[in-house]
Parts: structure tokens; sequence; C-alpha cells
């Protein structure tokens, strides 16, 4: 498999993080993974996104950009279940006007010395499949997400998509990465090593 980056993308609750760290284990990658626990705003967004938004996506940013600063430029292999660019989507969907020019400000001025994706799975999962999966994830700030907020997301990362050169859609509604069967369906079509730009996977 020549693939030496790989990041893991989707909605909140669509099972990045589950991903991510099945591909690092099965491939002895340097995994890469969000410290969204460590923020302290989190806790208070999604009962008042208003006043907590700038300060949310401000933490998440530097967090990121630090976090990939330290990654090793030698590693044989990463997967990470993020992109850096997602602080500028999430923040498209939360910030005011002038709070995303002042965050894009910030942003342009922070470059992590890192690589693009050599391939980006996309996690697509319906907004009721989100919601479920959060629900029973049970973390306690989650819970009061709202369906409209997932909706916004979920239509901001059609023009993400687009941004990247290789992306390998999943409809997680039928798939579920903690069966075994269907990890090892996903790792039998990375090491096929097929040329395209655009794919939609299923499993059998």
């Amino acid at each position: 498999m020549h693939y030496r980056f790989i990041a893991v993308e989707g909605n909140i609750g669509s099972g990045k993080t589950t991903l991510a760290s099945r591909l690092a284990a099965h491939y002895q990658a340097t995994l890469i993974l969000e410290t969204f626990s460590e923020n302290p705003f989190i806790s208070t967004f999604y009962d008042n996104q208003a006043q907590n938004a700038l300060p949310l996506e401000l933490h998440f940013l530097l967090d990121r950009f630090e976090q990939l600063q330290q990654v090793d430029a030698k590693a044989s292999m990463l997967v990470s279940d993020y992109l850096y660019g997602k602080s500028n989507l999430f923040a498209g969907v939360t910030l005011s006007q002038n709070e995303m020019e002042l965050f894009k400000r910030v942003m342009d001025n922070l470059k992590p010395n890192i690589q693009k994706p050599d391939l980006l799975i996309y996690l697509h999962a319906s907004i009721s499949k989100l919601k479920q999966n959060i629900q029973r994830r049970g973390r306690s700030f989650e819970q009061n997400i709202s369906t409209e907020y997932l909706e916004k997301v979920q239509n901001a990362y059609q023009p993400f998509l687009k941004q990247h050169s290789k992306v390998l859609m999943v409809e997680m509604n039928d798939v579920d990465f903690e069966k075994e069967e269907h990890f090892q369906q996903l790792v039998q079509f990375l090491e096929r090593d097929y040329d395209f730009e655009n794919h939609i996977f299923s499993v059998q």
C-alpha cells in the first residue's frame, strides 16, 4: 500500500476515531487524535453557541496546530482522525462574519509543517444515525447537540471535500468498522492501490 498519510474525516459521531485507531494499529502507524476533551469551552458551547463559539474554535485551532507541529516528519506512516483544514469548516458554521474574519487572520498565520494526506476517508452518516452514535457513547457535553447544528456541519463538508484530490467516501449507515469483517474489507480495498479521485466504499 502506497499511502503514507491517511486522514479520516466526518461529522460529529460518524466514527472517525474508531477507524483511525484501527488503521493505525493495523499498519503500525503514528496515530494523531484530536484532543477535544481538553478544550475548556466545549462543555458550555452547545448550550450557548453565540457566546462560546469563537474561544472554542480558536482553542481547537491552536491545539491542532501545536499537535501537528510535533509530528515526526520521518514517521513511516501517519493516520489522523482530523484534518487541520476542518478548523475553517467548523468556524464557518459557528462564527459571525466579524469573528470569522478574525479567525481567518489567525489561521493564515498558523501553518503546521505537515504534508497533505495521500487519502482522505470521509465517513458519512444520516443525522439520525449520528444522534444515535452520540447518545450511545454518552459524552455529557454532546447530549445537547441540535439536529440543526449537525445538518449545518454536514452541508459544510461538501465544498470541503472538493479541496482534496483523493477522497474515499464511506456510507456509515451500512458500515460498522468495529466489525472485523467490515474493517478487513476496507483494508483489502486500500491495499489494492486503486487509482481514483472520488470513490464510494461499500461492504459486501
